[in-house]
This record gives structure tokens, sequence and C-alpha cells, in this order.
């Protein structure tokens, strides 16, 4: 597992008079697990925005158009339908 803000941004966050840091929020699993599923990551490059989906219908159907990057798989995660 690996945090998804790394300690060297940490000092940046904690200085900033924009942000407010709360620890760290998840650990994501760059790997395969058994029952977990990719996240899969997409980039609008208008609306400079992220996008992430744990559909592989909403991933192909995305991937398809013009309108978001596909980037891949951003890490894996359990099920939605598993988490509280």
């Amino acid at each position: 597992t690996r945090a998804l803000l790394p300690s060297l941004s940490t000092p940046l966050l904690t200085t900033s008079l924009e942000w407010q840091y709360e620890g760290v929020a998840w650990f994501a699993h760059l790997t395969p697990l058994p029952d977990y599923l990719p996240v899969y990551r997409f980039w609008d490059p208008v609306l400079f925005r992220l996008f992430y989906t744990q559909s592989a219908n909403e991933q192909a159907a995305l991937a398809a158009a013009n309108e978001w990057q596909y980037e891949g798989i951003a890490w894996y995660a359990p099920p939605a339908s598993a988490c509280p």
C-alpha cells in the first residue's frame, strides 16, 4: 500500500493558508488484490479536472469518447458495495 499524499507534500500543505491538512485519508493498493477492482483515472484537459470510476462499462464509454483522456488504472480498491 502507499499513501496518496506523499510525505514530501505535507510541509507545503500544512503551511498553506488555503488548505488545512487533516492527515492521510486512505491508502491505495497499486497492485491487484483478491476481490479488489481497478479504479480508472481520466483527465479533462478543457476543465482541468480528474474523474475516477470503478465501472468497466463507464471506463470503456469514456475511453471511446474524445472528451476525457484515459490515464490508466490509478489504484485498486474494494468494490463500492463492500465499503460502509
